[in-house]
């Protein structure tokens, strides 16, 4: 299997479902695959469920079919060492995705797919556009060490802090507009640093749906303001959750491993 690949064959009020995948070496390789008829069914010992497609419908291959029977994927991971690699401690580098434009993530990034409290990590509210964030990773002696990140509301005329540079295109040359799609017209960009002055590296960058009351893991600091002082909610004024980032900086006495 090679891309995307149609799962069964679309009956009446059916949709299309392609089953998609990455490739990388930030996390251990799956190594099985197993397929549970019905939402009750049992999930195997050491398998996960997938519950939910990339746009947060419920994952049933047998969506819309008259049989009425749910039919889901479930997947495991390997769990030799051998077959595992150390990531990386600190952020390298982010960037910005649309799911729906592109299903393939440049090779050695990693994709901010879910938030802290389990959801699917969407950062707007568009059904027309998925926009996600992906990280690279490195050492935290490498001059390419990602130290800050801010949120920049253009359409407000607000300019990147001091020592920040705008990460405004997509990986295809889109621009890359947190907030597309939104009824409001808001142009949100991300911005990152790499100036030391800003503090140690980052370690993790996560999404929190604060309207979900999802709370930050120790260590965590959430981007409460933009650039220009503004409430950091990205999806605000738009209908869907309340959508923060927040970030952890790398400490020498944690160990991070994919």
């Amino acid at each position: 299997m090679s891309g995307p690949h149609d799962v069964h064959r679309k009956e009446p009020h059916q949709h299309d479902i392609f089953l998609v995948f990455r490739r990388g070496v930030t996390r251990p390789p799956i190594m099985d695959l197993n397929v549970l008829f019905t939402a009750l069914e049992p999930v195997p010992e050491n398998f996960t469920k997938v519950t939910e497609s990339v746009g947060g419908r419920p994952a049933s291959l047998n969506a819309g079919s008259a049989t009425g029977r749910d039919i889901y994927l479930a997947y495991r991971r390997s769990n030799h060492p051998a077959l595992s690699r150390r990531r990386p401690p600190c952020i390298a580098d982010v960037i910005v995705l649309n799911a729906n434009e592109s299903h393939d993530v440049p090779l050695g990034y990693e994709v901010v797919d879910k938030t802290f409290g389990g959801r699917f990590a969407k950062l707007n509210s568009s059904r027309g556009a998925h926009m996600y964030l992906a990280c690279a990773f490195c050492e935290a002696s490498d001059p390419r060490a990602v130290t800050g990140i801010a949120l920049v509301f253009v359409d407000k005329k607000e300019q990147a802090p001091s020592g920040f540079q705008l990460v405004d295109t997509l990986p295809t040359g889109q621009p890359a507009n947190l907030a597309v799609g939104a009824a409001t017209g808001r142009n949100i960009l991300l911005a990152i640093s790499r100036d030391p002055r800003y503090g140690a590296p980052l370690a993790d960058i996560g999404v929190q749906f604060k309207d979900c009351k999802e709370v930050l893991p120790v260590g965590y600091e959430a981007v409460q303001r933009s650039a220009g002082g503004d409430l950091a909610d990205i999806n605000r004024g738009s209908a869907g959750h309340s959508v923060f980032l927040a970030f952890r900086r790398h400490s020498p006495t944690v160990t991070t491993s994919a």
